[in-house]
Protein backbone atom coordinates (compact mmCIF):
# COMPACT_ATOMS: atom_id res chain seq x y z
CA UNK A 1 0.00 0.00 0.00
CA UNK A 2 1.03 3.61 -0.49
CA UNK A 3 2.82 4.82 2.65
CA UNK A 4 0.35 7.71 3.10
CA UNK A 5 -2.83 5.63 2.97
CA UNK A 6 -5.39 6.63 5.59
CA UNK A 7 -5.75 4.83 8.92
CA UNK A 8 -8.96 3.16 7.74
CA UNK A 9 -6.96 1.38 5.03
CA UNK A 10 -4.56 0.08 7.69
CA UNK A 11 -7.51 -1.19 9.73
CA UNK A 12 -8.99 -2.92 6.70
CA UNK A 13 -5.71 -4.66 5.92
CA UNK A 14 -5.57 -6.01 9.48
CA UNK A 15 -8.83 -7.89 8.90
CA UNK A 16 -7.85 -9.40 5.53
CA UNK A 17 -5.93 -12.61 4.79
CA UNK A 18 -2.76 -10.99 3.48
CA UNK A 19 0.40 -12.98 4.12
CA UNK A 20 2.53 -9.85 4.02
CA UNK A 21 1.93 -6.09 4.11
CA UNK A 22 4.44 -3.73 2.55
CA UNK A 23 4.45 0.04 2.04
CA UNK A 24 5.81 1.74 -1.04
CA UNK A 25 6.97 5.34 -1.35
CA UNK A 26 4.16 7.83 -1.77
CA UNK A 27 3.09 8.17 -5.41
CA UNK A 28 6.42 6.66 -6.54
CA UNK A 29 5.63 4.23 -9.35
CA UNK A 30 9.29 3.29 -9.78
CA UNK A 31 9.43 2.12 -6.17
CA UNK A 32 6.15 0.25 -6.64
CA UNK A 33 7.51 -1.57 -9.70
CA UNK A 34 10.76 -2.46 -7.92
CA UNK A 35 8.93 -3.92 -4.91
CA UNK A 36 6.60 -5.94 -7.15
CA UNK A 37 9.55 -7.35 -9.12
CA UNK A 38 11.23 -8.44 -5.89
CA UNK A 39 8.01 -9.99 -4.53
CA UNK A 40 7.22 -11.98 -7.67
CA UNK A 41 10.81 -13.21 -7.89
CA UNK A 42 10.79 -14.35 -4.25
CA UNK A 43 7.39 -16.07 -4.52
CA UNK A 44 7.81 -17.62 -7.95
CA UNK A 45 6.11 -21.00 -8.10
CA UNK A 46 4.18 -20.53 -4.84
CA UNK A 47 0.54 -19.79 -4.07
CA UNK A 48 1.42 -16.42 -2.49
CA UNK A 49 2.16 -14.56 -5.70
CA UNK A 50 -0.97 -12.39 -5.99
CA UNK A 51 -0.75 -8.76 -4.84
CA UNK A 52 -3.41 -6.18 -3.98
CA UNK A 53 -2.16 -2.58 -4.26
CA UNK A 54 -4.11 0.05 -2.31
CA UNK A 55 -4.12 3.81 -2.85
CA UNK A 56 -6.26 6.86 -2.24
CA UNK A 57 -7.18 8.76 -5.37
CA UNK A 58 -7.16 12.01 -3.38
CA UNK A 59 -5.06 11.85 -0.21
CA UNK A 60 -6.80 13.08 2.89
CA UNK A 61 -3.84 14.68 4.68
CA UNK A 62 -1.76 16.26 1.88
CA UNK A 63 -4.56 16.89 -0.62
CA UNK A 64 -2.51 15.51 -3.51
CA UNK A 65 -3.66 13.11 -6.22
CA UNK A 66 -2.43 9.60 -6.99
CA UNK A 67 -0.97 9.00 -10.48
CA UNK A 68 -3.65 6.41 -11.16
CA UNK A 69 -2.97 5.89 -14.86
CA UNK A 70 0.74 5.31 -14.26
CA UNK A 71 0.00 2.93 -11.36
CA UNK A 72 -2.41 0.91 -13.49
CA UNK A 73 0.18 0.67 -16.26
CA UNK A 74 2.79 -0.65 -13.81
CA UNK A 75 0.42 -3.29 -12.47
CA UNK A 76 -0.54 -4.44 -15.97
CA UNK A 77 3.12 -5.27 -16.60
CA UNK A 78 2.65 -8.25 -14.25
CA UNK A 79 -0.08 -9.98 -16.20
CA UNK A 80 -2.98 -9.77 -13.77
CA UNK A 81 -1.03 -10.92 -10.71
CA UNK A 82 -1.27 -7.41 -9.18
CA UNK A 83 -4.59 -5.55 -8.90
CA UNK A 84 -5.55 -2.09 -7.70
CA UNK A 85 -7.99 -1.00 -4.98
CA UNK A 86 -8.72 2.74 -4.92
CA UNK A 87 -10.22 4.64 -1.99
CA UNK A 88 -12.26 7.44 -3.59
CA UNK A 89 -13.63 8.82 -0.31
CA UNK A 90 -12.30 12.35 -0.84
CA UNK A 91 -12.62 12.39 -4.65
CA UNK A 92 -16.31 11.50 -4.85
CA UNK A 93 -18.30 14.57 -5.83
CA UNK A 94 -15.18 16.68 -6.30
CA UNK A 95 -13.95 15.04 -9.52
CA UNK A 96 -15.45 13.41 -12.57
CA UNK A 97 -18.69 13.78 -14.49
CA UNK A 98 -21.64 13.74 -12.05
CA UNK A 99 -19.10 13.55 -9.22
CA UNK A 100 -18.11 9.97 -10.02
CA UNK A 101 -14.51 10.39 -8.82
CA UNK A 102 -11.03 10.29 -10.32
CA UNK A 103 -11.10 6.69 -11.56
CA UNK A 104 -14.09 7.56 -13.71
CA UNK A 105 -12.60 10.91 -14.75
CA UNK A 106 -9.51 9.06 -16.01
CA UNK A 107 -11.65 6.35 -17.69
CA UNK A 108 -10.00 3.57 -15.67
CA UNK A 109 -13.12 1.81 -14.38
CA UNK A 110 -12.42 -1.43 -16.27
CA UNK A 111 -8.74 -1.46 -15.27
CA UNK A 112 -9.25 -1.07 -11.52
CA UNK A 113 -10.14 -4.10 -9.39
CA UNK A 114 -12.22 -2.23 -6.80
CA UNK A 115 -13.23 1.27 -5.78
CA UNK A 116 -14.52 2.46 -2.43
CA UNK A 117 -16.93 5.38 -2.56
CA UNK A 118 -18.23 6.93 0.63
CA UNK A 119 -21.72 8.29 1.24
CA UNK A 120 -20.19 10.75 3.68
CA UNK A 121 -17.87 13.63 2.78
CA UNK A 122 -19.36 15.33 -0.33
CA UNK A 123 -22.70 13.50 -0.11
CA UNK A 124 -23.21 14.40 3.54
CA UNK A 125 -24.76 11.05 4.48
CA UNK A 126 -23.50 7.87 6.13
CA UNK A 127 -22.07 4.59 4.86
CA UNK A 128 -20.06 3.54 1.82
CA UNK A 129 -20.09 1.20 -1.18
CA UNK A 130 -17.49 -1.00 -2.87
CA UNK A 131 -17.64 -1.04 -6.69
CA UNK A 132 -16.25 -4.07 -8.45
CA UNK A 133 -17.06 -7.31 -10.25
CA UNK A 134 -19.92 -9.69 -9.46
CA UNK A 135 -17.38 -12.16 -8.05
CA UNK A 136 -15.98 -9.51 -5.71
CA UNK A 137 -19.49 -8.57 -4.60
CA UNK A 138 -20.33 -12.18 -3.80
CA UNK A 139 -17.07 -12.65 -1.92
CA UNK A 140 -17.59 -9.55 0.25
CA UNK A 141 -21.19 -10.46 1.05
CA UNK A 142 -20.03 -13.83 2.36
CA UNK A 143 -16.63 -13.07 3.88
CA UNK A 144 -16.38 -9.37 4.84
CA UNK A 145 -16.95 -9.52 8.59
CA UNK A 146 -17.47 -5.76 9.10
CA UNK A 147 -20.26 -5.94 6.50
CA UNK A 148 -21.78 -9.27 7.54
CA UNK A 149 -22.00 -8.32 11.21
CA UNK A 150 -23.02 -4.68 10.84
CA UNK A 151 -26.53 -3.28 11.15
CA UNK A 152 -28.01 -2.44 7.76
CA UNK A 153 -28.63 1.20 6.84
CA UNK A 154 -32.14 2.36 7.75
CA UNK A 155 -34.63 3.31 5.06
CA UNK A 156 -34.35 7.03 5.76
CA UNK A 157 -30.58 6.76 5.35
CA UNK A 158 -30.98 5.11 1.94
CA UNK A 159 -33.45 7.81 0.88
CA UNK A 160 -30.99 10.51 1.94
CA UNK A 161 -28.24 8.84 -0.10
CA UNK A 162 -30.49 8.61 -3.18
CA UNK A 163 -31.46 12.26 -2.82
CA UNK A 164 -27.81 13.29 -2.47
CA UNK A 165 -26.93 11.38 -5.62
CA UNK A 166 -29.77 12.99 -7.55
CA UNK A 167 -28.51 16.43 -6.59
CA UNK A 168 -24.88 15.52 -7.31
CA UNK A 169 -25.69 14.08 -10.73
CA UNK A 170 -27.47 17.32 -11.69
CA UNK A 171 -25.18 19.89 -10.09
CA UNK A 172 -21.71 18.33 -9.66
CA UNK A 173 -19.99 20.06 -12.56
CA UNK A 174 -21.15 23.56 -11.54
CA UNK A 175 -20.21 22.94 -7.91
CA UNK A 176 -16.81 21.55 -8.94
CA UNK A 177 -16.03 24.70 -10.92
CA UNK A 178 -17.15 26.88 -8.05
CA UNK A 179 -15.03 25.09 -5.44
CA UNK A 180 -12.01 25.14 -7.77
CA UNK A 181 -12.32 28.93 -8.13
CA UNK A 182 -12.43 29.22 -4.34
CA UNK A 183 -9.35 27.00 -3.97
CA UNK A 184 -7.40 29.06 -6.50
CA UNK A 185 -8.49 32.27 -4.78
CA UNK A 186 -7.48 30.99 -1.35
CA UNK A 187 -4.02 29.98 -2.55
CA UNK A 188 -3.56 33.30 -4.35
CA UNK A 189 -4.50 35.16 -1.16
CA UNK A 190 -2.01 33.10 0.90
CA UNK A 191 0.69 33.45 -1.77
CA UNK A 192 4.25 33.09 -0.50
CA UNK A 193 3.71 35.31 2.52
CA UNK A 194 3.94 32.68 5.27
CA UNK A 195 7.10 33.02 7.38
CA UNK A 196 9.45 30.04 7.39
CA UNK A 197 9.33 27.25 8.44
CA UNK A 198 5.55 27.50 7.91
CA UNK A 199 4.25 26.83 4.42
CA UNK A 200 1.18 25.74 2.51
CA UNK A 201 1.21 22.29 0.93
CA UNK A 202 1.14 22.18 -2.91
CA UNK A 203 -2.47 21.05 -3.28
CA UNK A 204 -4.97 22.14 -5.91
CA UNK A 205 -7.82 20.21 -4.26
CA UNK A 206 -10.27 21.22 -1.51
CA UNK A 207 -7.88 19.82 1.12
CA UNK A 208 -5.37 22.56 2.00
CA UNK A 209 -2.65 22.02 4.59
CA UNK A 210 -0.95 24.86 6.49
CA UNK A 211 2.25 23.32 7.85
CA UNK A 212 3.67 24.68 11.10
CA UNK A 213 6.18 22.18 12.52
CA UNK A 214 5.57 21.02 16.09
CA UNK A 215 2.47 19.64 17.77
CA UNK A 216 2.15 22.53 20.19
CA UNK A 217 2.56 25.13 17.43
CA UNK A 218 0.00 23.41 15.18
CA UNK A 219 -2.49 23.14 18.03
CA UNK A 220 -2.08 26.81 18.85
CA UNK A 221 -2.53 27.80 15.20
CA UNK A 222 -5.81 25.87 15.07
CA UNK A 223 -6.94 27.45 18.34
CA UNK A 224 -6.25 30.97 17.08
CA UNK A 225 -8.19 30.30 13.89
CA UNK A 226 -11.13 28.79 15.75
CA UNK A 227 -11.22 31.87 17.97
CA UNK A 228 -11.64 33.85 14.73
CA UNK A 229 -14.65 31.67 13.85
CA UNK A 230 -13.07 29.14 11.47
CA UNK A 231 -13.76 25.44 12.02
CA UNK A 232 -10.31 23.93 11.40
CA UNK A 233 -8.44 21.14 13.16
CA UNK A 234 -4.77 20.43 13.92
CA UNK A 235 -3.23 17.28 12.44
CA UNK A 236 -0.33 16.29 14.68
CA UNK A 237 2.33 13.62 14.66
CA UNK A 238 2.15 10.65 14.65
CA UNK A 239 -0.96 11.05 12.44
CA UNK A 240 1.43 12.81 10.04
CA UNK A 241 5.24 12.58 10.16
CA UNK A 242 7.06 14.66 12.75
CA UNK A 243 8.04 18.04 11.35
CA UNK A 244 5.12 18.38 8.94
CA UNK A 245 2.30 18.85 11.43
CA UNK A 246 -0.39 21.00 9.92
CA UNK A 247 -3.76 22.68 10.21
CA UNK A 248 -6.07 21.03 7.69
CA UNK A 249 -8.48 23.28 5.82
CA UNK A 250 -11.34 21.92 3.70
CA UNK A 251 -12.87 24.36 1.24
CA UNK A 252 -16.51 23.75 0.32
CA UNK A 253 -18.65 24.85 -2.60
CA UNK A 254 -21.03 26.60 -0.20
CA UNK A 255 -18.26 28.87 1.07
CA UNK A 256 -18.21 32.44 -0.22
CA UNK A 257 -15.35 34.45 -1.68
CA UNK A 258 -15.56 36.74 1.35
CA UNK A 259 -15.22 33.78 3.73
CA UNK A 260 -12.18 32.49 1.86
CA UNK A 261 -10.55 35.92 1.92
CA UNK A 262 -11.18 36.28 5.66
CA UNK A 263 -9.76 32.81 6.25
CA UNK A 264 -6.61 33.66 4.28
CA UNK A 265 -6.14 36.85 6.29
CA UNK A 266 -6.63 34.97 9.54
CA UNK A 267 -4.16 32.25 8.50
CA UNK A 268 -1.45 34.76 7.63
CA UNK A 269 -1.94 36.61 10.93
CA UNK A 270 -2.10 33.48 13.08
CA UNK A 271 0.93 31.85 11.44
CA UNK A 272 3.00 34.98 12.05
CA UNK A 273 2.00 34.96 15.72
CA UNK A 274 2.80 31.26 16.17
CA UNK A 275 6.14 31.37 14.32
CA UNK A 276 7.19 34.55 16.14
CA UNK A 277 6.35 33.16 19.56
CA UNK A 278 7.96 29.77 18.79
CA UNK A 279 11.23 31.58 18.07
CA UNK A 280 11.21 33.22 21.51
CA UNK A 281 12.35 31.42 24.69
CA UNK A 282 9.39 30.11 26.69
CA UNK A 283 9.01 30.00 30.43
CA UNK A 284 8.14 26.65 31.99
CA UNK A 285 4.52 27.78 32.52
CA UNK A 286 4.15 28.85 28.87
CA UNK A 287 5.57 25.55 27.62
CA UNK A 288 3.15 23.61 29.79
CA UNK A 289 0.19 25.62 28.48
CA UNK A 290 1.29 25.14 24.84
CA UNK A 291 1.81 21.42 25.22
CA UNK A 292 -1.60 20.96 26.85
CA UNK A 293 -3.57 22.21 23.81
CA UNK A 294 -4.52 18.95 22.12
CA UNK A 295 -7.99 18.99 20.51
CA UNK A 296 -8.84 15.79 18.64
CA UNK A 297 -8.25 16.13 14.86
CA UNK A 298 -11.27 15.78 12.58
CA UNK A 299 -10.17 13.58 9.66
Amino acid sequence: MDELCHASVHDGIKTCRAKKVEKWKHNDTDDLRRRLEIWFYETKGTSQSNVIVTVESLYSMDGDIAPLKEIVEVLEEFGGRAVLVVDEAHATGVFGAQGRGLVSAMKLETRVFARLTTFGKALGCHGAVVLGSAALRSYLINYARPLVYSTFLPTHGLLAIRSAYEIMMDEAEDLQMRVQRLIDHFRAEIGSSLPQPAHILPSTTPIQGIVVPGNAQTSRLALLLRERGFDVRPIRSPTVPKGVERVRVCIHAHNTVEEVEELAKAVKWAVQVVVRDAAQPQSTDQAEVASSIHPIPRL
